[in-house]
């Protein structure tokens, strides 16, 4: 369970948060007609709870929330928690950073 908690420490989860953000800006705003990658789908025929996140993430970053909601329901109510946490890691970074600058 450390490493779990090392890897949380360090931002590992925020970094990749913020690369699967501006993925669905770039990927998921161009074209939102792309194959899903659901492992779950492939196996059991039906869609998950996460089916259509990556879309809905697009269609909101391109301010389609129908479509966002058409994709997937939740996707679009977790929006304002992501932009919350995102700022809050950013600013315990920064918070840090000027720290650490300031004991030198």
């Amino acid at each position: 369970m450390n490493w779990l908690r090392s890897l949380l420490n360090k931002g590992s989860v925020y970094l990749l948060t913020v690369a699967y953000l501006i993925y669905t800006y770039f990927v998921g705003g161009a074209h939102f007609a792309y194959p899903s990658f659901c492992p779950f789908k492939w196996i059991a025929g039906v869609d998950c709870i996460f089916c259509g996140t990556t879309r809905a993430w697009g269609a909101l970053w391109h301010g389609k929330i129908a479509v966002a909601f058409a994709y997937n329901l939740w996707t679009p109510l977790l929006l304002p928690l992501a932009v919350v946490l995102v700022i809050d890691r950013t600013m315990q970074y920064l918070t840090q950073f000027k720290h650490a600058q300031t004991l030198r």
